[in-house]
């Protein structure tokens, strides 16, 4: 037999007042209590899906019921933020740090019902929090005593669901709606001026983006320093971020080599037919990376573009970037934001790279070259 579970009874602002109860007696006689509830998203396909989890039949409330991606009562002496971390650990084997949860707000639920021939009376202070994970339903590992099942559902269509009662759930309307809001919100994904602070953020990004390829494709993406960044903070160049409430969902680096060795401009003089003194007015797309679990957003066209407008506000005339030849995701994100490939070479030790190019101005305002 498992141990009592022991709740904290605490005021209307959710603070411990010094007792605490037996779970089952506080849902008997109505004590307030705290609860934390954790709405797993992603976008796949251009929609915003959140993830539901179908309740055991052997749950004292709600049996088989769709419910919150992660949620779960805060034992006697416990935190909002920890308890909701442990609680996606346990039931969806979803390891999360706490600055990746994201608070949509706090809510007040009172509701009665009956289960198993007992009143059930459900008195809690609850804090709603966001998590962006890109994940399959392969990838969770389900608690079977709490759990039945998981599945993706598209946030517009389970909110006409919910409000409809189309499907069995437990999910209150209002709560959905809080999460939405905040979704829009984040989804809006503002590309910002990166600072000295933000370097540590680009290295474990670069580190999450390798590791994400995986061994086979360790080649597609070369990984920098501290120093190569730190120079992009320079006149040497720039550095943009899109963040996502504490989170870095994705960054670009951007420089201008001017006549350095290793410029790319060499390739735009013999293959697009540029203006030999334009030399100095070429700049490289030198690092993008997007973190996986925000994937599907637009970020790196969004970036391309974001760093392109910035480029031709400093006077550079030709945009340049190196992509393998293999990475079709990184290719359809280039040639979206108007840049086309010149040719196939040989960079950074050997690597296969296509030199990708984009005059200044509005993307597919000059015809692509002809290569000759």
């Amino acid at each position: 037999m498992s141990a009592a579970e022991y709740l904290d009874i605490v005021d209307e602002s959710g603070e411990p007042v010094g007792r605490t109860k037996e779970r089952s007696l506080v849902h008997k006689d109505g004590d307030l209590h705290r609860t934390s509830h954790v709405w797993i998203a992603r976008r796949k396909k251009g929609r915003l899906q959140l993830l539901l989890q179908k309740r055991s039949q052997n749950k004292d409330s709600h049996p088989g019921c769709y419910d919150i991606s992660s949620a779960g009562h805060i034992p006697a002496g416990a935190g909002y933020v920890d308890s909701a971390l442990r609680e996606l650990k346990e039931e969806l084997g979803v390891e999360a740090k706490a600055e990746e949860l994201e608070c949509c707000g706090v809510r007040r639920i009172r509701w009665e019902g009956r289960f198993y021939g007992k009143p059930f009376l459900d008195n809690q202070v609850s804090r709603v929090y966001v998590l962006w994970r890109n994940l399959e339903l392969s990838q969770f590992c389900l608690q079977a005593s709490e759990i039945e099942e998981v599945r993706w559902a598209d946030l517009e269509t389970l909110l006409e669901e919910v409000e409809g009662n189309a499907i069995p759930h437990c999910i209150f309307p209002k709560e959905l709606s809080l999460v939405k809001k905040k979704l829009e919100e984040e989804t809006a994904f503002p590309v910002l001026p990166a600072k000295e602070g933000d370097l540590e953020n680009f290295l474990l990004l670069e580190k999450t983006a390798l590791q994400q390829l995986g061994p086979q494709k360790r080649d597609w993406y070369v990984t920098d320093g501290p120093d190569f960044f730190r120079r992009h903070l320079s006149r040497e160049g720039a550095l943009l971020k899109i963040p996502c409430g504490k989170r870095l969902a994705a960054f670009l680096a951007l420089r201008f080599p001017e006549d350095a060795q290793d410029s790319l401009f060499p390739y735009a003089l013999q293959y697009a037919k540029v203006p030999k003194e334009d030399r100095p007015f070429c700049a490289h797309m030198e690092s993008v990376a997007v973190h996986p679990d925000f994937y599907g957003n637009g970020l790196m066209e969004k970036l391309l573009r974001e760093g392109a407008a910035l480029a031709e506000r400093k006077g550079m005339r030709h945009l340049m970037a190196t992509v393998h030849p293999d990475n079709r995701f990184s290719r359809e994100n280039f040639e979206k934001a108007g840049f086309f490939p010149l040719t196939q070479t040989r960079k950074y030790g050997g690597l296969r790279r296509l030199i990708y190019y984009r005059p200044a101005g509005e993307p597919g305002s000059c015809q692509q070259p002809r290569k000759g």
